[in-house]
């Protein structure tokens, strides 16, 4: 049997709530389960199983108080999975399990701040992969950790803010202390799973593009006033 995909689970809420908006049923809930469809940006043609596995680490953060959190939208997903229990597939039953449980571990998270938190955090590293201070190879030049550790945390600090994260992209990039092996330092640490072979301009693209991901996701509008279809 065939993994489920992202996709085809967004394409599942997308519709329940549209059917939970047609019959009246709670708008604060249909909203919420709306906006919690836009953690699955950019990850459409991930398994749902290792999409749930990757954000497994994903660090919760408190936000504004009134905001929804969501443990609002848990009962409307149990009745979704009550509801699929009889006529769905078995995949697809087990990947709305797998989702209540990682839903029901951060039920306290607002909706918005959970979403924002997947959405920009880096790529998983690959099995084996140094955090920074691993041993070069035989012949090849010592990385500058000290330098890699520097653009990590500067980079961190500018995340979500072009502002910011322009500028210090443009020094990055023109820095010559940087090389191959610091630019795919940085890019591992930063965006995650970036090869050794990778060349500078690759490895400071792969930097460009998890900031690009997050600011295009904070850009869309928001579907809690879609109509329904």
């Amino acid at each position: 049997m065939a993994s489920l995909k992202v996709a085809e689970l967004r394409s599942i809420l997308d519709g329940f709530a549209n059917a939970l908006e047609v019959n009246k049923a709670d708008m604060a809930a249909v909203r919420g389960l709306r906006d919690l469809c836009a953690m699955f940006f950019g990850s459409e043609a991930k398994t749902v199983a290792a999409f749930l596995k990757a954000i497994e680490p994903v660090a919760a953060s408190t936000g504004t108080p009134g905001s929804p959190r969501i443990a609002s939208i848990e009962p409307v997903l149990s009745s979704l999975r009550v509801l699929m229990n009889e006529v769905a597939k078995k995949d697809l039953n087990k990947s709305l399990n797998s989702l209540l449980d990682t839903l029901r571990k951060n039920a306290d998270v607002p909706i918005p701040v959970f979403v924002a938190n997947v959405v920009s955090a880096p790529a998983p590293k690959a099995k084996g992969e140094s955090k920074g201070k691993g041993k070069s190879k035989k012949g090849a030049a010592p990385v500058d950790d000290h330098l890699v550790d520097d653009y990590v945390k500067r980079l961190e600090a500018a995340l979500g803010d072009d502002a910011k994260f322009g500028p210090l992209l443009q020094e990055l990039q023109a820095d010559e202390r940087v090389a191959q092996a610091e630019a795919v330092a940085i890019a591992s640490r930063f965006y995650g799973r970036t090869a050794k072979s990778t060349s500078r301009p690759k490895a400071l693209e792969r930097v460009r593009e998890r900031q690009v991901k997050l600011m295009k996701f904070k850009r869309q509008p928001s579907t809690s006033g879609r109509p329904a279809a």
